[in-house]
C-alpha cells in the first residue's frame, strides 16, 4: 500500500497494519445487495464485477494524480469517502 494512504488512515484513527489489497476473483460467485466501485469503469468491464442487486459508482479525484498530489490529497479523499459512507448509511437506515 502507498505510504500516503497508510498515513491518512493512521491520522483518521484507522489501524492499517492488517489491511491489504484483495483480488476480485474470490468474490465472483457471491451475490451482493450493493456493490460500490470507486472508479469510473466502461460498461465492458462491468462483467468483471461480482453480481449485485444494485451498483453505485463513486467518483473521486485520484489523490495520486499529478494535479492532485499535495500533502492533504490522500486525507481529503479519505474524508470524502467517509462522508459518502455516512450519507449512504443514513439513507439506508431511513428506508428500513
Amino acid at each position: 500500500m502507498d505510504s500516503r494512504t497508510l498515513a491518512a488512515l493512521a491520522n483518521f484513527g484507522v489501524r492499517a497494519d492488517a489491511l491489504h489489497s484483495k483480488p476480485l476473483h474470490p468474490f465472483m460467485r457471491q451475490r451482493f445487495d450493493l456493490l460500490i466501485t470507486l472508479y469510473s469503469q466502461p460498461d465492458s468491464e462491468s462483467e468483471c464485477l461480482p453480481q449485485a442487486g444494485n451498483y453505485m459508482a463513486w467518483h473521486f479525484a485520484d489523490p495520486d494524480a499529478e494535479d492532485a498530489v499535495h500533502a492533504g490529497a490522500f486525507a481529503h479523499c479519505l474524508q470524502q469517502l467517509n462522508e459518502r459512507i455516512k450519507m449512504l448509511l443514513l439513507i439506508l437506515t431511513r428506508r428500513h
